[in-house]
């Protein structure tokens, strides 16, 4: 009922054109008549009803022009150039009855010696398209043929209308010798709107018959304007305007550029030709339009082609700014152009920076906001996004669907209200949703797992393709394909409905193809579609690396490197982020050193996720002094770090413990995010990760009364994750129960933390009430939830429930993967049933997706149960990583053979590898219960000592302390701190 009452109220208090309103368009079109076009698009922006408003204004702007026009108040030039603007306004804002108003009041006012171009009829016709336009045009001609001084606009008028026979009639009526400029380039531009370039080249003749009368230049100019569709016939009447020797406006010259630089495939090829053009007008400066189609053109390669700009186009770059900044009445395509040029350079700062300056000295409209949230938007640069958007809004800026594919595309997953909110931003503006937003749409939510948008979307494109629109692109289907890619039957009707559609010549479409039969591991469905595909691209090359890598399938992944290189095929930054991954999951780290060694030859700009996988496989490879050079050339690079490069860096650091650095991250990051869920949600976990549980559950409150950084699902998951890690579960009970008051629903990973939880506090009674009410709640036990479960039970040597879980797991319709075999395997590790951890450890070697991180596992469940046999068995099948000769080091310690340890402490010296710290307390700890200090010492400082340990005096231990070795017990040697406080003591 308020909702009503307000309305109502509203509709009372509406006013159409208040006093206020009229003084401001008078003021406007007194002092600056060029800008009444655009104070009459803001003011419909500050309206509740746009359109009244918008019709409103033109009104009365209308009584207000043949007021001024009576009083001479005002010229009949500006007057007729805002008779233009406006029916310009009138097309994008489809009235074209208003624009029909305006064209007849044009005509009136010809007795104030206002002149309309054949432009006015152009605005007309197509504010009419698709409306009887034609029709429209016909009677209009009709009407006006008697009007001597209206011949110009008959003529075009029949043109549109399609009436060349009729333009011609009124043509051959008019004595040859009265013929002038106006009606030759009246017949031209009509001619060449349609298409009939033969007539334009006819034209042209039939004007050099006559050229004393008219004025050959500007009917020249028209010309080559006019036949822009047709490269031939441009070019042809381009050469006869040399050989004449006719000069051509800066628009006929841009437009000739345009058409040569069309077919141009690298920066040098558009040089040259602007270097002939220059030759060919003999001119050093071709003008500002033609300099900006240069520069457009550049962009479009860089960007399309992510090939490295040069100091060429930078050049240009700066050459168009001086040019825009020494005028103040530049036109807005100029200003994109330029803007656009910074931001395919990678130089958004400047972009922004150069934007302001244009702001104070020209008139700044929505194409041009657009262009900037574009780039900003690219360079995932959050902050600038939403300030300029922001801005937009308090400046009544126009929006259009630019504006908001920009906003998300950037926001994407880690803004989740934003989105929402922007959404129904867009939706209460009245913008339809066509067939460019539905990829952007569907990506968003896909993002943000609001499956519930993501149907109704779909839903919708499918009820409007049953209508006849074409709203299934290629790129829908391939964000769709995205999307549902864990759903193979849902997938397999979107790859048919893409087929019937035709849109399999798409390569984009195509690898998103490969990358869903890569992931369900169907290899012979992933071969037919990359033989059915005409050449392999970059972005091919590199799904199949990594779909050789997931697999397994390394020497495959090597003949492909080499094909690629075979057939120059480009090593880009994504390719390089493959190739350090997954050799670094290899544990090749001379082969990682490489790669990236090569990669600084490569061209252009490394994103920031190019440095965090670098550093990830720094650290795969323990190399901490690179991993931590990595991110220090990330922040000096200036690169706009996104939230996912912060994730993980913050990852990778907690995982080596190394909380100095973890805050140092912190700190940047809150510095250049805005706040959002995730960035908080970030917080919330690596506070808790870095036990400041206190600190994290103040920051939780903190959240919990934020608008824009509400805690969501995964930020109560943190913290309950935090609280398990240490058994407290009446913390864990408490956060469960405000995501309960929140209303956020409980999922399976919910559940999983709980398991852990009770584990951890040892409340094993009360797992099993907690897998009953997860069933209860139709909650499907997943293979995390299995995991979870087993490892509880087999910490806890609790062999019956273990078997139990097991035997749950093998008749459910969860996958039995390399992963849950490896926990399988550890399990009756712990509980020393050899025969069941032989079972699954065979079975885990041979599968198919077994990755080195499973043999590793391997090598760790022999070291666990002293089984020296079995490992130097394994030595002999797997290549030895770094984990792999800590581990062993470590076993053959214990066990007493200093024989092989001694050889695996060459090799790894050899290979330049690092030990552990563990597995060098380990060593060292029986060295020095032997009393061999020096030794035990130099051992802890393996990376310390480029030399080495003495290798040699290792082994000659064997026969004296092997007895001693076997008498330490497991315990004592994992007493790291003790041990290292023992070393010092002695040491000093």
């Amino acid at each position: 009922a308020s909702d009503v009452y307000k309305r109502q109220t509203h509709r009372r208090s509406f006013q159409p054109f208040s006093a206020k309103e009229e003084a401001e368009l008078v003021h406007v079109l007194s002092t600056k008549p060029k800008h009444v076009a655009r104070h009459i698009r803001q003011s419909m922006l500050q309206s509740s009803r746009s359109v009244a408003q918008f019709r409103n204004s033109v009104t009365y702007l209308m009584i207000m022009l043949q007021s001024q026009l009576q009083k001479k108040e005002i010229t009949p030039e500006s007057a007729a150039v805002v008779i233009q603007g406006i029916m310009s306004e009138c097309v994008s804002t489809r009235q074209s009855d208003m624009a029909h108003l305006l064209f007849r009041a044009a005509i009136r006012f010809r007795k104030y010696g206002v002149k309309l171009s054949t432009d006015a009829v152009r605005i007309l016709f197509e504010s009419y398209r698709g409306n009887q336009a034609r029709e429209l045009m016909e009677a209009l001609a009709n009407e006006l043929r008697n009007e001597k001084d209206m011949r110009a606009i008959v003529m075009t008028a029949y043109l549109f209308a399609g009436r060349q026979d009729a333009a011609e009639e009124v043509k051959s009526e008019i004595p040859k010798e009265e013929l002038n400029t106006d009606d030759f380039c009246a017949m031209i531009d009509g001619s060449g709107a349609i298409g009939n370039h033969d007539a334009v080249v006819e034209y042209v003749k039939e004007a050099f018959e006559v050229q004393t009368q008219v004025d050959l230049p500007v009917i020249a100019s028209a010309a080559i304007i006019a036949v822009r569709g047709s490269v031939e016939v441009m070019e042809n009447l381009f050469q006869s305007c040399l050989e004449s020797g006719i000069p051509l406006s800066d628009n006929a010259i841009s437009c000739v550029i345009r058409s040569k630089v069309m077919e141009a495939k690298t920066l040098a090829e558009v040089y040259d030709v602007e270097q002939q053009l220059r030759k060919d007008l003999k001119t050093e400066s071709l003008g500002l339009a033609s300099e900006t189609a240069i520069l457009s053109k550049c962009s479009d390669l860089v960007a399309r082609s992510h090939c490295a700009a040069d100091e060429a186009m930078f050049s240009k770059v700066k050459h168009l700014q001086a040019v825009v900044e020494a005028s103040s009445d530049v036109e807005a395509p100029y200003l994109m152009s330029l803007l656009k040029g910074y931001g395919v350079l990678g130089k958004v700062e400047e972009m922004n920076a150069l934007f302001e300056n244009i702001k104070l000295s020209h008139e700044v409209d929505g194409r041009i906001y657009d262009e900037v949230l574009r780039w900003n938007g690219i360079a995932e640069n959050v902050k600038d996004v939403i300030r300029f958007k922001e801005e937009m809004e308090s400046k009544q800026i126009r929006h259009s669907p630019n504006t908001y594919i920009n906003i998300f595309r950037c926001l994407d997953k880690f803004y989740p209200r934003m989105v929402e909110k922007y959404y129904n931003e867009m939706m209460s503006k009245g913008f339809a949703i066509d067939a460019r937003m539905y990829p952007v749409l569907l990506q968003v939510f896909g993002d943000i797992g609001d499956m519930t948008m993501v149907e109704q979307l779909y839903s919708e494109m499918r009820i409007k393709s049953s209508q006849g629109l074409a709203v299934f692109t290629s790129k829908a289907s391939r964000v769709l394909l995205n999307i549902y890619r864990s759903d193979e039957e849902k997938c397999e009707e979107i790859i048919a409905q893409a087929a019937n559609k035709g849109h399999m010549s798409s390569f984009a479409l195509k690898h998103a193809m490969l990358k869903f039969y890569s992931k369900h591991n169907r290899e012979k469905d992933l071969m037919r579609v990359l033989e059915g595909m005409p050449r392999k691209t970059p972005d091919t090359s590199r799904i199949i690396l990594r779909h050789y890598a997931t697999s397994n399938q390394r020497a495959k992944f090597e003949e492909t490197i080499a094909e690629m290189r075979s057939s120059t095929i480009a090593f880009d930054d994504e390719t390089v982020r493959v190739l350090i991954t997954s050799f670094s999951r290899w544990g090749d780290a001379n082969k990682v050193r490489n790669v990236l060694s090569e990669a600084t030859t490569i061209d252009g700009v490394h994103s920031g996720l190019f440095y965090a996988d670098a550093a990830a496989a720094f650290a795969r490879v323990g190399d901490m002094d690179a991993m931590n050079t990595v991110w220090d050339d990330l922040v000096n690079s200036k690169i706009n770090i996104t939230m996912t490069v912060f994730n993980k860096f913050l990852d990778l650091y907690m995982s080596v413990n190394n909380m100095e650095k973890v805050q140092a991250i912190l700190n940047h990051m809150m510095l250049h995010v805005p706040p959002n869920p995730v960035t908080a949600t970030t917080v919330v976990d690596m506070l808790g990760k870095m036990g400041r549980l206190n600190e994290m559950e103040a920051l939780l409150d903190e959240m919990s009364k934020s608008k824009n950084a509400a805690p969501t699902v995964v930020t109560y998951h943190q913290a309950m994750s935090a609280y398990a890690k240490v058994g407290d579960i009446t913390k864990v009970e408490m956060v469960r129960e405000k995501m309960r008051d929140a209303t956020m629903p409980e999922s399976a990973i919910t559940f999983n933390i709980l398991v852990e939880a009770y584990g951890r506090a040892k409340r094993y009674e009360q797992i099993a009430d907690l897998v009953q009410e997860r069933r209860s709640k139709g909650i499907q036990m997943e293979e995390f939830g299995y995991i979870g479960l087993i490892n509880t039970y087999s910490r806890a040597r609790m062999a019956d429930e273990v078997n139990d879980v097991v035997a749950s797991l093998l008749g459910s319709s969860v996958s039995l993967n390399a992963r849950l075999l490896g926990v399988v395997a550890t399990a009756y590790s712990f509980l020393g049933d050899m025969g069941k951890v032989e079972h699954y450890i065979n079975l885990l070697l041979n599968h198919p997706t077994r990755r080195q991180r499973d043999i590793e596992g391997v090598f760790l469940m022999y070291s666990r149960l002293r089984d020296t046999r079995k490992i130097e068995e394994m030595l002999m099948l797997y290549p030895k990583t770094e984990y792999i000769y800590n581990v062993c080091i470590g076993s053959f310690a214990k066990s007493g053979d200093y024989a092989k340890v001694a050889t695996l402490l060459q090799e790894m010296e050899q290979k330049k590898l690092t030990l552990q710290r563990n597995t060098s307390i380990t060593l060292s700890s029986l060295l020095l219960k032997a009393g061999k200090v020096e030794l035990a010492q130099a051992v802890l400082n393996w990376k310390a000592q480029p030399g080495g340990v003495n290798t040699a005096a290792i082994a000659a231990q064997a026969d004296d302390e092997a007895a001693a070795a076997n008498a330490v017990p497991a315990e004592e040697t994992a007493e790291e701190d003790i041990i290292s406080e023992q070393l010092k003591s002695q040491t000093s």
